[in-house]
């Protein structure tokens, strides 16, 4: 059995409380950042400033300023526009984005934009998500140039006019 960190199992708690709609977006975000501070003090970690930062936007955006690239293993690319606060990830024709495979969950992951920041989130898929090649354990916070790996796609955050 392996032994999980405090914080991580109060992440994880705050995901499934988010997931079933008992906290609002706002809640969920200020908690999880605490968390996250919390954990990454404890175990020495960088904070998060440590990479580019994304533009802050006060408000919604006339038009999108993020599109996200998905690269299918057989396919050509295909990029989706950023144009709501929130899209989902998954093999049902239910998601904003929709990957046609078994190795994707039917609900797989989710994307919000909250105060400037792009965060994913795991939907407790059976495969996992990997942001830059390490499995996604709680919420994270993207930048632009990161890579997503959701079964056998590629995802790309990518800034739209930089």
């Amino acid at each position: 059995m392996i032994f999980r960190d405090e914080t991580v199992e109060a992440m994880q708690q705050l995901t499934d409380l988010k997931l079933g709609d008992l906290l609002s977006d706002e809640e969920f975000v200020l908690r999880m950042e605490a968390l996250l501070v919390r954990y990454r003090s404890a175990k020495n970690l960088p904070s998060a400033t440590t990479t580019t930062p994304m533009p802050v936007v006060d408000q919604w955006p006339q038009s999108p300023w993020l599109t996200l690239a998905v690269l299918p293993p057989e396919g050509e690319r295909k990029s989706y526009p950023f144009d709501k606060r929130e899209i989902t990830i998954g093999r049902s024709s239910e998601n904003d984005i929709v990957l046609r495979r078994t190795d994707v969950s039917r609900r797989h992951a989710r994307l919000l934009l909250r105060e400037g920041r792009l965060i994913l989130l795991d939907l407790k898929s059976e495969n996992g998500t990997f942001v830059n090649g390490q499995r996604l354990g709680s919420p994270q916070v993207i930048h632009p140039g990161d890579t997503i790996l959701i079964g056998d796609y590629k995802l790309f955050v990518e800034s739209i006019g930089q």
